[in-house]
């Protein structure tokens, strides 16, 4: 697998993989539009840091994040554009997510962790 083909699998996994919806609360909690090194938002994800680390090395590659509303979805409210970016390479990949999503299966698990209690 070459840098593109690696770094656009690592990113769809990120949004697309409910395991991995720490990375989305945490990159929620930034303000649209402000820009973070992938890596921090992923420490403790499987693998997925020292994969990026990995990535620093021969390819001298940084990631960096940032999402946006994006109000004019044809699929309703609650989408968001994910940015993603590699300076070095000019590699980018942008993925569409429905924050709403992410927001229920939020509230289904504290409304679990309330009944458990």
């Amino acid at each position: 697998m070459n840098l593109v083909d690696i770094l656009s699998e690592i990113t769809a996994d990120l949004v697309e993989f409910e395991e991995n919806e720490p990375f989305l609360e945490r990159l929620f909690q930034l303000k649209p539009g402000v820009w973070t090194d992938l890596d921090g938002l992923c420490d403790d994800l499987d693998g997925y840091k020292e994969r990026l680390k990995a990535l620093q090395k021969p390819f001298q590659e940084r990631v960096r994040v940032a999402w946006l509303d994006y109000p004019a979805s044809r699929y309703g409210d609650g989408y968001c554009l994910i940015l993603f970016f590699g300076d070095e390479h000019q590699w980018h990949n942008v993925a569409l997510y429905n924050k709403q999503r992410l927001e229920q299966a939020i509230e289904r698990t504290n409304h679990t962790l309330v009944q458990v209690a």
